[in-house]
């Protein structure tokens, strides 16, 4: 693995889904609709973006919550990626550490993560 890249996080906003629009469609093989964006920014604290320092966007990933009951919700990771030039630096962890450390603990328990 190569040296971790500096990694700053940054959160999601209307003013900013185009960017994520782009990133997307940089990355994956598929468009996405609009429908899926506007999902996305009924509930911002599930998508984080990723930057090369503080101002190269380079990745990002987005997720949903899932109730099961009562106590317990899933949580399914729709999209994670990270520009191939930026890839094996370490981005990608920094966006699931992320995840697994900072939205998915909040109450009610994430029991699953898929």
């Amino acid at each position: 693995m190569t040296k971790a890249l500096p990694t700053t996080l940054g959160t999601l906003t209307d003013k900013n889904i185009n960017l994520l629009k782009r990133l997307n469609s940089a990355i994956f093989p598929v468009k996405y609709s609009n429908e899926f964006y506007q999902e996305l920014l009924r509930d911002i604290d599930l998508t984080r973006f990723a930057f090369y320092g503080s101002d190269i966007l380079v990745g990002a990933v987005t997720c949903q919550k899932n109730v099961v009951n009562d106590t317990t919700q899933e949580l399914y990771i729709m999209t994670l990626g990270v520009l191939a030039p930026y890839r094996r630096g370490g981005v990608g962890k920094v966006l699931l550490d992320w995840l697994l450390n900072e939205s998915a603990p909040k109450p009610p328990q994430v029991k699953r993560v898929y």
